[in-house]
């Protein structure tokens, strides 16, 4: 099966090295025709996934497949090599992942796709684009607890999901080693989603910070609607010391290519908020 990689960015420039307006523009209709056809490539297959489902039924599991193990090993001498480093370029012990490719991971981001289900419902823009931004809330509800990192696809390694009940599909694909980047295209009836996550990762001492640097984009397929935002920082404290624990930090911006109606919802740092650094502000 041929898998292709619509994931650009849709507001790229693209620079054709043409001296004249008119080769230019050809150059820019012609880049545009063949994103076009991948993209429609790629909701083809996802509707094939949809068909081959028909109406069978999954039973989904409801924990991960295997207890992550656990070792003694001195954590200080390693990680004080790490300092400053990046650490998508640092081979770590085994049993600081869990046992789940990234690949796999990144589909839970889903798991409230219901909400644009309901996106999809209403009749008013500003309801939709709230709803929306409820929805790029949701991917976080699963990181409280789970400090350990999913293992790191290979290269052209795929991971694909249906979800029957919900009347979806999706298709994941590692499209880059170095830097890690994954891109991930689901397909509804009502909806398409696709991101190409990208992220650096910074080890500070006794926290690790990890800075997501890609988009995810939203087309909802009643008036061909275009929106995009990018996730939060998350930091994970007490590296080194003391309990394990995670709290997400910065502002999540929907914006409507057509209308450039925004919806903003702001994640607060411990450091600022207390206590009160899980309450969402928007």
């Amino acid at each position: 099966m041929n898998r292709c990689n619509p994931f650009r960015d849709s507001n790229a420039s693209i620079n054709s090295g043409e001296t004249t307006s008119m080769s230019s523009n050809q150059t820019n209709s012609d880049e545009a025709s063949q994103f076009s056809s991948r993209e429609d490539e790629i909701e083809v297959e996802v509707r094939s996934l949809l068909r081959a489902a028909g109406g069978r039924r999954r039973q989904r599991r409801s924990t991960l497949p295997a207890a992550r193990e656990r070792q003694s090993f001195s954590l200080w001498s390693f990680a004080k090599s790490l300092i400053g480093r990046d650490l998508t370029r640092i081979t770590m012990p085994v049993h600081f992942n869990e046992p789940l490719s990234f690949t796999q991971r990144i589909c839970e981001d889903l798991e409230y796709a219901e909400i644009l289900q309901k996106a999809h419902e209403c009749e008013s823009r500003l309801d939709r684009i709230a709803h929306i931004a409820a929805f790029a809330s949701s991917c976080f509800t699963s990181a409280e607890g789970r400090f350990w990192k999913p293992f790191n696809p290979l290269l052209g390694e795929t991971f694909e999901m249906i979800r029957e009940d919900q009347r979806y599909a999706v298709v994941c694909e590692q499209v880059c080693h170095h830097p890690p980047v994954t891109a991930m295209h689901c397909e509804s009836e009502n909806w398409s989603l696709w991101q190409e996550y990208k992220l650096d990762i910074r080890f500070r001492g006794q926290y690790v910070k990890v800075i997501p640097t890609g988009f995810v984009h939203l087309r909802m397929k009643s008036d061909n609607m275009h929106y995009s935002w990018k996730k939060p920082t998350t930091t994970i404290h007490n590296i080194i010391l003391g309990r394990l624990w995670v709290d997400n930090e910065g502002e999540v911006l929907v914006t409507c290519h057509q209308t450039k109606e925004t919806a903003s919802v702001k994640f607060q740092s411990y450091s600022k908020a207390g206590k009160h650094f899980k309450e969402l502000k928007g």
